[in-house]
């Protein structure tokens, strides 16, 4: 079966579709057909409750109709709104009719909501729980967003695990019963290739690394050990380039499972791992609590997706520390710790939003979470708590008592970097060479990805015969049982949060030396063994406990090890069960309410000059399109030409036809930012919508656009994702723009302001916002018209701690006009516009900021990087391009990895 028809970004396999929302139209509602009450009937229920273009029926109070073809009044949603939001309406929706009643669904309502999604999950969920079965009918009507054949119609539907309990085929007609149950939803899950268990999955871990699919770190080794000790536990493994079938364990899924994706950037900073998050939440029901690892802020998106209506209220999105840039830095500790390049700032602004806005954060050791991240950093947790690790015990056997001999070897885990250790153990091992206290070893044994430099083996092969071993993970283990009674062990790992790679030696009972820093002493808990056999972190005092315990007797430290081993075995048999939540009730999800006024307060205002007829009458038709349409549409002319005054009243007037109100405002020409001020002042909605007059409008940006300001009361500002075209044919299905990302990929969060210094970081100006408050914030700079008045406004905004945000969606259609405003204005007075609309700082300091963040002869060039030659650049570009597409990214990542492993022998 084919999961990829269950993804946006191949427009839920029907064959054709809309991103624009305008394939089809239909006027007229039919009578539902007679086959509906035969289905009432036969099922035994009271009521039915219909989804599509059907009449109601006014003589049979048994019929409830939802009609998608229906309109809302100015100021108000269409019904079919609540059924297309992931935020948890279509749950509330479904729950408040489902007393005594089931459901008949058209595929015309379906081929007319942005995402089935939701819906069909909250029918999913009435299926499951109250065991009735539901009635899907394909051919009497139509929607708006795609357009599925029977067949495909029938594929999308068994992918959902809609199956066809009775299929009846008419005229025109097919009409599908589908039944489902926790067994038979089970069997379904089995027949994709996952385990059937995944029926109960609750928790889904999102990761970039799991040690079940390839060698891994503590990331991945926690990864596989959640999937050892929890059987309730889903993955989701985020490697655009690793085929499905990699996932061999049936509990774990990766992107292309539901499509080719776009580029590694367009996965994260785009819309990818949403739409795969998506897919996961449409198979499994029962999740409740989505899990990413801070770890290269690969949860920035979902959280902002939280935060901002796109995600289900009832999700809980937590954040589980690993390691964050700053972690990684403040391991380091070296010169080259102490700039961060901009990829690496992007992550640390990431990381502040990901762990003040999460729901909750996890975090291994008090090391990590306090010491270093809210007193070095100054980062707010949100809903801390701190847990030890699980650990899967099975890989490491009980061997019981160990009786040590004299050290013949010395064995270095870990990667070869300073994080690590690696230059101070080759600094210790030759002054302990130099005194002549290696006499006694046999060998030295570094595990460990990749290979030391040629240099480094060099000095370690003066004094002892050296080698470097690349083993899996089991393979290592299986290394040190079988070594350990006359190995020393060594482990100078520089402010680990929770090292696996310790716990494990503990386990093993292993003469261990490692640095008595950061998470270490925790995963110990025992601080006799800590000042026995750890040292210092540095290679001094790294040479003086190796020579220490390299000259001990073992008898002298045999007793120590033995208890040290059952203590922690035993105490990670308690963490364990703990993880396992066996002993644990499950929490209960509180479902939203049903709320069912449609009423949504929003004025849109348009600036207008000169604006060619036909791109505002395409914004003005996607206006009356909206499936929220505004109580009020003001257009603001700023200083057309006469003759354009009267044509333009004539247009707007025939194009919107009395559906909206409208009016027009002429006024000597302010500038963009002008005319967006005159637009705040007319308003008297609660929310204002701001669009240029050559963009085009969604169907959903309106709704959701208020619906991230009414989740969110501290929003001041808030849009989606500008889809960037020139000519509406580009556009195609719009699946191509969604997956490959033709968006600016801002970060779009007001912690991004230091950044936004460098580089615009924020949201495009077509934004909805709370009209009161940004009246009395001033709006924006108009006292010029110079370029990047939306930098400006935001900057603005950032720098006053007003918040607002990107919504992690497609937004609208944003025009790429040749000689637009952007392009021919005077950068100058750009900058002069960014300097004063910096507050809090002089306007002097401001100049210095920028001319020294921007200036590559200065301070900015550490930020910028290196300098390229032109055949550089042309290099660099191509590979860019070139890994765009994903048969090649796979072919070029290979080669690296062969690379990498050809460059060990050398």
């Amino acid at each position: 079966m084919d999961l990829k028809v269950l993804s946006m970004f191949a427009s839920f396999g029907a064959g054709r579709s809309s991103l624009e929302g305008n394939l089809s139209w239909v006027p007229a509602a039919h009578k539902p057909p007679a086959e509906i009450l035969e289905f009432a009937d036969a099922h035994g229920v009271s009521f039915i409750n219909i989804c599509g273009a059907f009449e109601s029926s006014p003589e049979d109070a048994r019929l409830r109709v939802f009609n998608h073809t229906e309109s809302g009044a100015p100021g108000q949603a269409s019904p079919s709104w609540c059924a297309d939001t992931w935020q948890g309406q279509a749950d509330a929706f479904v729950r408040a009719h489902t007393e005594s009643a089931t459901w008949a669904v058209s595929a015309g309502f379906l081929a007319d909501l942005v995402d089935p999604r939701p819906f069909l999950l909250a029918l999913k969920r009435f299926c499951l729980e109250s065991g009735r079965a539901v009635l899907f009918l394909h051919g009497l009507d139509a929607g708006r967003q795609r357009d599925w054949t029977a067949s495909q119609f029938a594929s999308f539907l068994d992918a959902s695990g809609f199956h066809a309990t009775e299929e009846k085929k008419q005229v025109g007609c097919t009409l599908r019963t589908s039944s489902l149950t926790k067994s038979g939803y089970a069997k379904f899950l089995a027949n994709l290739g996952f385990s059937s268990g995944l029926v109960a999955s609750d928790l889904l871990l999102v990761t970039t690394e799991d040690a079940s699919i390839r060698p891994t770190g503590g990331i991945g080794t926690y990864t596989a050990n959640i999937k050892a000790v929890d059987p309730k536990v889903s993955v989701l493994f985020c490697d655009i380039d690793v085929a499905p079938s990699v996932a061999k364990d049936g509990r774990t899924f990766v992107p292309r499972m539901f499509g080719e994706q776009g580029t590694k950037e367009g996965f994260f900073d785009g819309l990818g791992l949403l739409e795969s998050l998506y897919c996961i939440l449409f198979l499994l029901p029962d999740l409740t609590v989505v899990e990413c690892q801070d770890y290269k802020s690969i949860g920035f998106r979902i959280v902002q997706a939280k935060r901002t209506a796109c995600l289900p209220s009832w999700l809980t999105v937590r954040i589980f520390m690993h390691g964050s840039i700053d972690y990684v830095k403040y391991g380091a500790q070296d010169a080259g710790a102490m700039n961060y390049t901009p990829y690496e700032a992007a992550q640390a602004i990431r990381d502040s939003y990901l762990f003040k806005h999460a729901d909750a954060c996890y975090a291994p050791s008090t090391y990590l979470s306090k010491q270093l991240l809210q007193e070095e950093f100054g980062y707010e947790l949100a809903n801390l708590s701190i847990t030890p690790l699980p650990f899967d015990l099975n890989l490491v056997r009980d061997a019981g008592a160990i009786s040590y001999r004299k050290v013949k070897r010395i064995v270095f885990v870990g990667k070869y970097n300073q994080l690590k250790g690696w230059p101070d153990f080759v600094q210790a091992v030759e002054a302990l060479g130099e005194a002549g206290q290696l006499r006694e070893i046999e060998e030295i044994a570094s595990l460990g990805p990749l290979s030391p430099s040629q240099e480094d083996r060099a000095r370690i092969s003066k004094h002892v015969a050296y080698k470097d071993l690349h083993l899996t993970h089991g393979q290592l283990i299986e290394f040190v049982q079988e070594r350990v009674t006359d190995s020393l062990f060594v482990v100078p790992s520089r402010g680990e949060n929770y090292p696996f790679v310790i716990l494990e030696q503990l386990l093993m009972g292993t003469l261990l030396v490692a640095y008595n820093t950061g998470g270490a002493i925790e995963v110990v808990d025992d601080a006799d063994h800590v000042a026995r056999f750890f040292s210092s972190p540095n290679p001094l005092a790294l040479r003086e406990r190796m020579a220490e315990l390299l000259a001990a007797n073992p008898a002298s430290y045999e007793a120590a090890l033995n208890e040290s081993r059952r203590r922690v075995r035993q105490r990670q048999v308690d963490i364990n069960q703990w993880w396992s939540r066996s002993d644990r009730p499950s929490p209960v999800t509180i479902w939203p309410q049903w709320d069912d006024s449609r009423a949504f307060d929003l004025s849109v205002v348009v600036p207008v000059y000169n604006t060619n007829f036909e791109l505002l009458e395409e914004l003005l038709h996607s206006l009356r399109n909206s499936r929220l349409l505004p109580r009020e549409v003001i257009i603001v002319d700023d200083g057309s030409q006469e003759t354009y005054a009267s044509e333009l009243l004539r247009r707007v007037a025939a194009l919107l036809d009395g559906r909206i109100p409208f009016r027009i405002h002429r006024q000597d020409n302010r500038g963009l930012a002008g005319a967006r001020n005159t637009g705040l002042a007319l308003s008297k909605s609660e929310f204002t919508f701001f669009v240029d007059s050559d963009d085009v409008l969604l169907r959903h940006t309106l709704e959701t656009a208020v619906a991230a300001l009414r989740t969110d009361s501290s929003l001041l500002v808030a849009t989606g994702f500008a889809i960037h075209f020139e000519d509406a044919s580009q556009l195609k299905d719009g699946a191509q723009a969604l997956r490959e990302g033709w968006f600016w990929k801002a970060l779009g969060v007001p912690e991004a302001r230091a950044l936004a210094v460098l580089e615009n970081q924020y949201i495009t100006a077509n934004v909805v916002v709370r009209t009161e408050a940004l009246r009395e914030f001033g709006g924006w700079d108009d006292s010029d018209r110079s370029v990047w008045e939306d930098w400006a406004f935001f900057s603005r905004l950032a720098w006053s701690d007003k918040r607002f945000s990107l919504i992690p969606t497609a937004g609208y259609l944003y025009r790429n006009t040749p000689g637009s405003m952007s392009k021919t204005y005077n950068r100058y007075f750009g900058r002069r516009r960014l300097v004063r609309n910096t507050v809090g700082m002089s306007r002097l300091d401001a100049n210095v900021l920028y001319s020294l963040v921007n200036n590559a002869g200065t301070g900015g060039a550490q930020l910028a990087g290196p300098s390229l030659s032109e055949k550089e650049a042309e290099l660099v570009n191509f590979v860019r391009s070139m890994v765009q597409k994903p048969r090649v990214r796979r072919f070029m990542v290979a080669a690296y990895r062969l690379y990498s492993k050809v460059r060990r022998v050398f």
